[in-house]
């Protein structure tokens, strides 16, 4: 395993753990961001568990209406999620990388043993995020089919978000202006 990964994988984990612990849901997400990048360099299972993961829970966290309909499996979650995060960093710290794995995964059960309406939320915000964070990759240069294998959705699902990203292409009259400087051609 890359020293780099567990490093950055670590640096994610402690910073996530603080922002939840303070429910700086805008720095989770952030971090999200930031672990794509790892994600998209190394296309390993672990970093791209963990963009996803980070990016449910600033979803999930960020959910007010969420958080007083179901308070008590929220807090009881918020708990699992605090533990859990903090196994894992123990597990990067010594650089066991499974440990930390089942951890991540521990947080993916607590999303499914929880209520039934609760875990049901909770599954399409991680559906959700998959998809998002999936498209990113894509647009980082990975390729939807690897995309959807390492993420377990469907290319169709990726394709959707994919096609509804606005992207800064140049207007044809700018794209004409460029093409004609580059070929060194005056204006005719």
């Amino acid at each position: 395993m890359d020293k780099k990964l567990i490093k950055d994988l670590l640096q994610v984990t402690q910073t996530v753990e603080k922002f939840v612990k303070e429910n700086n849901i805008s720095g989770i997400k952030n971090w999200s961001d930031h672990i794509i990048h790892s994600a998209t360099i190394y296309q390993d299972k672990y970093s791209i568990k963990t963009a996803v993961l980070v990016y449910a829970l600033s979803n999930i966290l960020g959910d007010d209406r969420f958080k007083i309909k179901f308070k008590k499996e929220f807090n009881t979650f918020k708990k699992r999620v605090l533990t859990n995060l903090k196994k894992a960093i123990f597990y990067l710290e010594h650089k066991n990388i499974q440990g930390f794995e089942t951890e991540m995964t521990d947080i993916l059960r607590a999303i499914a043993k929880a209520d039934a309406k609760f875990s049901e939320h909770l599954g399409i915000i991680l559906r959700k995020a998959k998809i998002v964070k999936g498209s990113w990759m894509h647009h980082h240069g990975i390729t939807m089919g690897r995309i959807a294998k390492l993420l377990g959705i469907t290319k169709w699902e990726l394709m959707r978000k994919v096609g509804s990203m606005k992207e800064d292409i140049p207007e044809n009259i700018d794209r004409l202006k460029i093409a004609r400087e580059f070929f060194g051609v005056k204006n005719v």
